[in-house]
């Protein structure tokens, strides 16, 4: 089998698995529910509430693309923000809506490399920026599920319960990192125990050998370089948790339209944890692995009725998927890319000889 087939069958085989894990997903999310009644609560929504819910959470992403143009002006790369915003657009669709391996952020960061010079720094913004994203919701959920923890009623307690007893998704969370482990473990030796695997290992670290070095000084340049600018990272860190709270209040309100009588502080505790397990590449755009951990995280506050823990949920994944329509628009234009020299910017200085 040649290199390229060998690339293309890993690829198939690997959307294959993606699309199998989201469908047992969905299938435990929905087993045991009535589905023609959670059709009928989904449809009965309010559609004034939903789309005033809808025009908050597209507010929401046009501030995250405002802070991701502040962390390119900190390198000083000038892009813009309508370029930025339909790079963040694309980024959505290929996250939420595409069953390949390389999520959003890798496409957006590749992209935004065909808008300037500065291609190292550029790509860094995007995973600067994803990393500021993921610390802030690490940060959200442990604060608010601390203030579930010391509520005054049981209902803490019922939760925190649920989770000490291996129900939680942390645990799920666990043991797919120690089988991603073991797995690459497994790999490597794999490769090891052939000539042409040694081979590719020997490519591998070569490539990394000459390439990491000046990819290490340009890292360390632009993390010198955030560093020295604390006020635009502390902002960049108050707009993420804005963001955070504003999209999260947004699907409460439909959620509370809907009669779901949640405090609000469960869901600024339970979105965050299903957006990092759903950041797991195992399933095409998180698809049944965050409404799972929703559906379980609700069902244990008391009070909620059956059926109803099943319905943050689908809210949510019904924005995720009308939020990723511009996206596919842009992909289908190709309009992401530069059109024109005048959209590809040299923010590098020139060298004097």
């Amino acid at each position: 089998m040649s290199e390229a087939k060998s690339r293309s069958y890993k690829k198939h085989v690997s959307t294959i698995l993606r699309i199998g894990i989201a469908l047992v997903a969905l299938y435990f999310v929905f087993r045991g529910e009535d589905l023609g009644q959670v059709g009928k609560t989904f449809l009965g929504i309010n559609w004034f509430v939903f789309g005033g819910a809808f025009l908050l959470y597209i507010f929401c992403n046009c501030i995250f693309v405002f802070r991701w143009g502040l962390l390119l002006k900190a390198q000083e790369i000038h892009i813009s923000y309508f370029s930025a915003l339909k790079l963040h657009f694309l980024g959505l669709f290929y996250n939420n809506c595409l069953p390949g391996s390389i999520g959003g952020d890798l496409l957006r960061a590749w992209y935004v490399t065909h808008h300037t010079d500065k291609k190292i720094e550029a790509a860094l913004s995007v995973f600067v920026d994803r990393a500021i994203g993921f610390g802030c919701t690490i940060i959200l959920a442990a604060f608010f599920y601390w203030l579930i923890l010391n509520g005054q009623s049981s209902e803490g307690l019922d939760i925190s319960r649920g989770m000490s007893e291996g129900n939680g998704s942390i645990i799920y969370v666990k043991w797919l990192l120690i089988i991603f482990f073991i797995a690459a473990f497994i790999l490597m030796i794999l490769l090891s125990a052939n000539l042409r695997g040694r081979s590719m290992l020997k490519r591998a670290y070569s490539v990394v050998c000459q390439k990491g070095v000046i990819l290490f000084k340009k890292l360390l340049t632009a993390v010198k370089l955030y560093c020295s600018k604390p006020f635009t990272l502390m902002f960049a860190v108050f707009l993420t948790f804005f963001i955070q709270l504003l999209a999260i209040f947004s699907f409460w309100l439909i959620c509370w339209e809907r009669g779901i009588g949640v405090e609000l502080k469960y869901y600024f505790a339970f979105f965050p944890v299903s957006w990092v397990v759903g950041s797991l590449p195992i399933s095409v755009g998180g698809v049944g692995i965050m409404e799972g951990s929703l559906k379980m995280l609700f069902s244990k506050v008391p009070g909620i009725l059956k059926g109803q823990s099943v319905m943050p949920g689908l809210i949510q994944r019904g924005i995720l998927l009308l939020i990723s329509i511009p996206g596919l628009i842009i992909h289908i234009k190709g309009t992401h890319l530069p059109v024109d020299k005048e959209e590809f910017l040299v923010d590098s200085e020139p060298e004097l000889d």
